[in-house]
C-alpha cells in the first residue's frame, strides 16, 4: 500500500497555517482557450402597446448577445411601475402608448437611478422628436428601423452617445439646444 502525501503545515512558527497541498495542486489562473470572458449585458424594458411591434423587437434584442430584456410594458404607467422594481439600463419607450411616452420619460427621469431612455415611434417629424428629447431621451428610432441595427443604434445610447436615427433628428436637437440657450 501507497502512503498519501502529508499535508505538513508551513510558516507554523508565525501562527499561518499554509498547507504544502496548494504548491503541489495550484489554482489555475487562466481560462481556458475556447471561453469566452463574460460581458455584462445591457438590461432593456421595452414598452409598446402593439403586441407585433412588442414581439419584433423583443425578438431582435434577444437575438443579440449584448441585450437581456428584463420587462416589456404596453402603457406608459406600467413602463413606470416596471422601472421602480427593476434594474434597467435603458427603456425603449413608444412615443403614442396609452398614458403617453413623453410622460413615461418625465417620471423615468426621476427615479433615482434612471435609464437611459430611448423613444421609438412610427412618426418622425421634428416636434415629437423634439418633445422627447426635453423629457430626457437620449435616442430616438423610428419603428421601420426595428430591424436594421436597432441593438447597435441602443448600444450606443447605453455607451453615452445620442442617438436621433430620423431624419428630423438633426433639426429638434438644434431647436432643444437653440431654447437652451436663450434661457
Amino acid at each position: 500500500m501507497q502512503a498519501l502525501p502529508t499535508l505538513a503545515p508551513r510558516y507554523s512558527h508565525i501562527g499561518c497555517r499554509r498547507w504544502h497541498h496548494e504548491e503541489r495542486y495550484p489554482l489555475p489562473t487562466e481560462t481556458f482557450p475556447d471561453e469566452e470572458p463574460m460581458i455584462p449585458r445591457i438590461r432593456v424594458l421595452v414598452a409598446d402597446d402593439h403586441g407585433g411591434m412588442l414581439a419584433a423587437i423583443v425578438s431582435v434584442l434577444e437575438d443579440d448577445e449584448r441585450f437581456a430584456v428584463v420587462a416589456t410594458a404596453a402603457t406608459a404607467d406600467e413602463a413606470v411601475t416596471l422601472a421602480r422594481g427593476t434594474a434597467l439600463d435603458i427603456a425603449l419607450l413608444d412615443v403614442n402608448m396609452p398614458g403617453n411616452g413623453v410622460a413615461a420619460a418625465r417620471a423615468l427621469a426621476d427615479l433615482p437611478r434612471p435609464p437611459v431612455v430611448v423613444a421609438i415611434s412610427a412618426q418622425s417629424g421634428g416636434a415629437v422628436v423634439e418633445e422627447m428629447l426635453r423629457a430626457g431621451a437620449v435616442g430616438y428610432v423610428t419603428k421601420g428601423r426595428v430591424g436594421d441595427g436597432l441593438p447597435d443604434l441602443l448600444a450606443r445610447c447605453a455607451d453615452g452617445e445620442v442617438v436621433l436615427a430620423t431624419p428630423s433628428g438633426a433639426g429638434a436637437l438644434r431647436a432643444v439646444l437653440g431654447a437652451a440657450q436663450r434661457v
